[in-house]
């Protein structure tokens, strides 16, 4: 008997507005989900320096609303200088897999 399967999810990146703290080294986005090691980068950057945009990044110091980035998996937070805002972009993830479709 033949499986056949259906992937629910998303193929490209998705943009959410994010604003960034001096203080802590910190992006915000309320209820984000990430977890630590999820690679992200930033679409728009205003007037926070530490980052650049289009640059890969990965979450670590994961909170319910904020995280932190590192250039390396586990690696030490960046150092971010300003408060600032932008936009991040994170790509694509398996929602469901449903078999016998």
């Amino acid at each position: 008997m033949a499986t056949t399967y259906k992937v629910l999810g998303q193929k490209t990146p998705t943009t959410y507005s994010v604003t960034f703290q001096d203080t802590g080294d910190t992006v915000t986005l309320a209820s984000h989900g990430l977890a630590n090691g999820t690679k992200v980068s930033f679409s728009s950057i205003t007037t926070t320096t530490g980052i650049s945009t289009y640059t890969v990044y990965y979450v670590v110091n994961s909170t319910t609303n904020t995280f932190q980035v590192a250039t390396t998996a586990g690696g030490t937070a960046l150092t971010l200088t300003s408060d600032g805002s932008g936009n991040v972009l994170y790509g694509s993830f398996i929602q469901s897999i449903i078999t016998n479709t």
